[in-house]
């Protein structure tokens, strides 16, 4: 789900030379410029993020990663960071929001909780395989809609083959496009600023 951006530094051109033995440092400082970069793209973002769905917040955000060796390779990802510990209702509400809609990864429907079954954040109290366990059962509506109920009757689940968002999908795809030059002119000049000033301190002691 998340949008990845990897920056190989052994083919930025136009730099010191000093850099052909500090790789590895070109890494560090990148890291540092996309951590910031990244990290404001979230805080704009998450707003668009319903309220009521607190867990698909939480799992918004992104990572950087410097690769092994001196290569100076630098691997980032963004967007919804999903997880054993994330609820299926809150990664499919992450593809709904990104991609304007969702199908089942397994099985034929997607579980929606709904009613009493469905948590603040919009996870589901009792999760599909613990209601079918209770007793639970799936009918079919008199409209054709297909709804899981507890044994009691209460209705828990809306079972779709698709979702759709009616409002446009979060444009994360779209920002990172938008910003990824942005980045590589921030990381750049930020490592440019690195080798004037280690130039300014080595002439200092030097003199």
């Amino acid at each position: 789900m998340a949008t990845g951006l990897k920056f190989n530094f052994a083919q930025l051109k136009g730099l010191d030379e000093d850099l052909t033995a500090s790789a590895k440092s070109v890494g560090v400082i990148a890291s540092k410029v996309l951590t910031l970069q990244l990290r404001q793209l979230r805080t704009e973002m998450r707003p668009q993020i319903p309220r009521a769905r607190g867990a698909l917040r939480r799992s918004f955000g992104f990572w950087v990663r410097r690769g092994r060796g001196d290569q100076g390779n630098v691997t980032a990802k963004f967007g919804f960071m999903f997880n054993k510990r994330v609820s299926a209702s809150a990664a499919v509400a992450g593809n709904v929001l990104q991609a304007g809609g969702a199908h089942p990864k397994k099985g034929k429907y997607l579980w929606i909780p709904i009613g009493g079954n469905r948590n603040a954040d919009g996870s589901a109290a009792t999760n599909p395989r613990e209601l079918i366990a209770g007793g639970g059962f799936v009918a079919t509506s008199k409209a054709g809609n297909r709804i899981a109920f507890h044994r009691s009757g209460m209705p828990a689940f809306t079972l779709k083959t698709f979702v759709k968002l009616s409002a446009p999908p979060l444009p994360i795809e779209a920002r990172i496009e938008r910003q990824a030059p942005e980045i590589a002119k921030d990381i750049t000049e930020s490592i440019a600023q690195v080798i004037e000033a280690k130039k300014v301190v080595v002439g200092n002691l030097n003199g």
